[in-house]
């Protein structure tokens, strides 16, 4: 059985999140399927195998890239292809218009739906506070107003999402708790081709005893949807604290410098930053895994840290965070978006040992949920429906 994965950028185990998990993902369906890649952006040196480009990377819809996958497709008798950019309408379109010659068409959404929308006023600060007119997101703080947005959101990528589950055999969400999100900006409130298959990792663990005074965070850097300069914010709180405890920055992306700018704006000690890298030994040595974001998918960088033992911190502005963090128990969700409590919880757990081993065995065994082997059997099951 011959499986594609198309993808805007390429597949990579050194890459962020979705291009590293289809790339765990595909050596473990390798065993059983022969698999496939097709990106539209060539933006990496070390090109796996098995991945292929559209001769066109700057115009995606153009006729050639159409006739490159549908003889893609056909040449390689493809029997099931994964849309792993169906949040994306170019890259849709395209999978849409083709003639995928009578294979099965499965759509992955490897985000919330709605979290733009959402988080509006969060996501606009840096840009409203730049033409001087904050003042403004105070009436995002009203009902009227949070609706007002949802319902111009829900106008404007309606007819997407609709056509994501008519034209799907399959549509793929990473939590339960998205398939609400869905049948409400779609419109489609028949839901038996959506189904929910959790994010996973390798989990590995360590003793206690490795782990270090130190704060991690991996991720792409920017100030919209991750909201790294929230991380700084929480950071000038901690690190005054708790002047023996370092923070790492893991990843890279346009607003790297802009952050690091910010950082030494702020005169922030023990915080470095290492640009995109393997990140295993940063999660061997964290105590503390945090993310910052608004909004996100699943957030793989907390299992991969709680798989070694780390922590997770995490703002509660997205539903499927509470399927990785039982609040209190393997970890903790703060309140969106309150620096401060975020700040404090950091220093109640990181001021006691036994926090630490309590929190950091849970997080643990937490993880196991969300092995590879415990995950990847749903993925095989689901494409041999189409055998």
């Amino acid at each position: 059985m011959n499986i594609l994965f198309v993808y805007e950028n390429p597949i990579s185990s050194f890459s962020g999140g979705v291009e590293r998990i289809t790339f765990l993902l595909a050596n473990y369906l390798e065993h059983d399927f022969n698999v496939f890649f097709i990106a539209f952006k060539n933006s990496i040196d070390d090109v796996d195998y098995r991945q292929s480009f559209v001769p066109n990377l700057t115009d995606i819809n153009s006729k050639e890239n159409c006739l490159f996958i549908e003889s893609f497709i056909k040449s390689n008798d493809i029997n099931v292809v994964l849309n792993k950019s169906a949040t994306s309408k170019k890259i849709s379109n395209v999978l849409n218009s083709v003639d995928i010659n009578n294979a099965a068409l499965i759509s992955v959404l490897h985000n919330s739906v709605l979290g733009v929308a959402k988080n509006f006023s969060i996501l606009k600060r840096k840009s409203f506070e730049n033409y001087n007119v904050g003042f403004l997101l105070k009436l995002f703080d009203f009902k009227l107003f949070k609706y007002l947005i949802l319902i111009l959101y829900k106008l404007k990528y309606s007819n997407h999402y609709k056509k994501i589950i008519i034209n799907s055999h399959t549509v793929v969400l990473e939590s339960n708790s998205f398939i609400k999100e869905l049948c409400y900006i779609s419109n489609v409130y028949n839901t038996n081709n959506i189904i929910s298959i959790p994010n996973f990792v390798n989990t590995e663990k360590n003793g206690f005893d490795v782990k270090k005074k130190e704060l991690l965070f991996v991720g792409r850097i920017n100030t919209y949807q991750k909201r790294v300069d929230l991380l700084l914010d929480i950071w000038a709180i901690f690190s005054v604290l708790h002047p023996d405890w370092i923070l790492n920055v893991v990843g890279g992306g346009d607003e790297l410098p802009k952050i690091i700018k910010l950082s030494k704006q702020l005169d922030l000690k023990n915080i470095y930053f290492h640009g995109f890298c393997d990140a295993s030994e940063f999660y061997d040595s964290a105590s503390i895994i945090c993310l910052t974001s608004c909004y996100e998918g699943f957030g793989i960088s907390l299992v991969e840290g709680m798989s070694r033992g780390a922590i997770p911190f995490a703002f509660n502005s997205y539903a499927s965070v509470s399927d990785i963090i039982e609040n209190n128990v393997d970890g903790f969700l703060i309140d969106p978006f309150d620096v401060e409590e975020y700040a404090n919880k950091l220093s109640y757990v990181a001021s006691s040992k036994i926090n630490l081993k309590k929190f950091s065995s849970n997080a643990l065994l937490k993880s196991q949920t969300f092995d590879l082997l415990e995950i990847g059997p749903k993925w095989k099951s689901l494409l041999n429906t189409f055998e």
